[in-house]
């Protein structure tokens, strides 16, 4: 039983497929081939017998003893048969080629299958379904791999899914006692009228810090949740002139000129999500410029998308890190982010929400110095 369950198995592969058609093909190959040179030399033949008898019936007319003669024109050459087979051999390896491809074809047609439901996987799913890759159909060693990609990707959304769930709940439990220190604080400082410079100096670091926590649980919990967008027709220059005004005494503290130029572009989008991600950006363009440097900010209206280029004036950003920044908790310079608060989070919300609203988001040097961050997005 074993011998006969695994002589099914073997005929259910791959490899067990594309040498049955490699032998089939080439038996076929031969086959037309001798066919194709025993025909040629039968109809040789029959055209020189038909020179003959034709000569021997002139012969027989005239009753008298004749030699016959063949002038070597009208027997056919080697080199004519040669000719004939070099181009049957050329036309049956063209046929055998294209047939063999055919079956290849038919035969990854599953893998392709296969390639194409994991190319469209997205980890931000809300759920994964089981048995999602499983595959009725196709030869033994992809159903294997689909099998094994079930279980990886199942237990992939489990393990993402915990850690999202993990997130959440420490972010929610983070926020209550930040939310009272930050108020109680406040009241502090408020009944707090004068006193020692030292103390006050130790309040308003312990504030900063708690700011600077809260901002980033609440960085956590929009990249943890994926909540519904809630899309409405929004001016983009309204957004950047909001932005602007909220980050207004960052940028006369740096010296740091904000420009808007190009289309007032309507889009159909989430604002408040897309202004986070657009705050952020041009948050780190001042942190991180060169004392009275630049952000500039341009928008091109496309046909059915929007172009927003963001470039500063700064440090720059070398091409290894590129590959990176957007990479949750990756900082570029770790002195650098101490002395500017950076936690690593900023840029990886911004990748997360230009990819929640249909968007992409890219980074390239800006000549001769900064960067500039290129935002496309749909316009509906």
């Amino acid at each position: 039983m074993k011998i006969i369950s695994r002589i099914t198995n073997m005929r259910k592969t791959i490899v067990f497929k594309l040498i049955l058609a490699v032998i089939v093909i080439f038996l076929a190959m031969i086959s037309i081939l001798y066919i194709s040179i025993n025909y040629y030399q039968s109809y040789a033949m029959e055209r020189l017998l038909e020179r003959m008898q034709l000569d021997l019936n002139n012969v027989e007319a005239t009753k008298e003893d004749a030699l016959l003669i063949f002038r070597s024109d009208e027997i056919p050459s080697r080199t004519e048969f040669l000719i004939y087979t070099a181009i049957i051999s050329l036309g049956v390896t063209g046929i055998g080629i294209i047939t063999f491809y055919i079956v290849i074809r038919g035969v990854m047609k599953p893998l392709k299958q296969l390639t194409e439901k994991v190319s469209i996987m997205d980890i931000e799913k809300a759920s994964y379904e089981k048995n999602e890759f499983l595959m009725e159909t196709g030869d033994l060693e992809v159903q294997k791999l689909a099998m094994t990609l079930d279980r990886a990707f199942s237990e992939i959304y489990d393990g993402y899914e915990r850690q999202k769930k993990f997130s959440i709940n420490v972010a929610h439990e983070v926020r209550t006692p930040l939310a009272i220190l930050s108020a109680r604080i406040d009241v502090f400082k408020k009944k707090r009228l004068g006193g020692d410079g030292e103390i006050d100096s130790f309040v308003n670091s312990i504030q900063d810090n708690i700011i600077r926590l809260s901002e980033m649980v609440e960085s956590i919990m929009l990249l943890s949740t994926n909540r519904e967008l809630q899309k409405r027709e929004v001016r983009l220059n309204e957004i950047f002139d909001e932005i602007f005004f909220d980050l207004e005494d960052m940028a006369l503290q740096n010296n740091v000129r904000l420009i808007i130029k190009g289309d007032d572009v309507v889009l159909n989008t989430d604002d408040q999500i897309l202004e986070r991600g657009l705050f952020n950006i041009i948050e780190n363009g001042i942190k991180y410029n060169e004392y009275g440097g630049c952000v500039e900010v341009d928008v091109k209206a496309e046909e059915d998308n929007v172009r927003i280029k963001i470039s500063d004036t700064g440090v720059g950003i070398c091409d290894e890190d590129k590959l990176r920044i957007f990479d949750l908790f990756y900082r570029v310079d770790e002195s650098r982010n101490r002395g500017t608060g950076g936690c690593g989070i900023g840029l990886a919300l911004v990748m997360h929400i230009v990819g929640r609203l249909g968007g992409t988001v890219s980074v390239k040097d800006n000549i001769p110095k900064g960067s500039i961050f290129e935002i496309i997005l749909p316009i509906k």
